[in-house]
């Protein structure tokens, strides 16, 4: 990857970088609200990273159209985590919060398959949300983070990666 890295513009590089916060696929107003950026550099930023084939695009299929990471880039892009990265976990932990808060209300109507796919894919922005929440001695958020996503972790059969994962708390 550091080849292709090298050749993005500065700005593309940058964006690159912050979207690392995301463990799973995102929409573009996610990633817009979660990294503050406007809308004209976010879709230039994002059309670069998707001529390098560095992000991966989905299109709607009865939803919204989402992004992702290729392969192992995300873990490799957070080792070396910018200065801004703590504002990221922050605004990205709120993000998943504000989702697995509707999710729940979904998950006790009628609306649950739905509900469930919706979030089953992101099950690593939960955990590393409720990680960084209970790094920052936050645990009370972190508690009603995993409080609401135990009930996905029970939906897609993982209780006893949910209960490893939720224990400490």
């Amino acid at each position: 990857f550091q080849p292709a890295l090298r050749l993005l513009p500065r700005e593309a590089r940058e964006t690159l970088a912050s979207l690392a916060v995301f463990h799973g696929p995102f929409e573009a107003t996610t990633a817009r609200r979660v990294l503050q950026l406007d809308e004209t550099r976010l879709t230039r930023d994002l059309r670069t990273l998707l001529r390098h084939h560095l992000i991966s695009y989905t299109p709607a299929q009865g939803g919204v159209a989402t992004i992702q990471l290729v392969g192992g880039l995300a873990a490799l892009l957070r080792k070396n985590e910018s200065g801004r990265a703590h504002d990221l976990r922050d605004a990205h932990a709120e993000w998943v919060s504000t989702l697995l808060e509707e999710a729940h209300d979904g998950a006790l109507r009628h609306d649950q398959q739905h509900t469930f796919a919706r979030i089953e894919p992101l099950l690593d922005d939960v955990d590393a949300a409720v990680d960084h929440l209970a790094s920052q001695t936050r645990g009370e958020e972190a508690l009603r983070l995993a409080n609401h996503a135990w009930r996905i972790h029970d939906m897609a059969g993982r209780n006893e990666n949910a209960t490893q994962r939720l224990a400490p708390l």
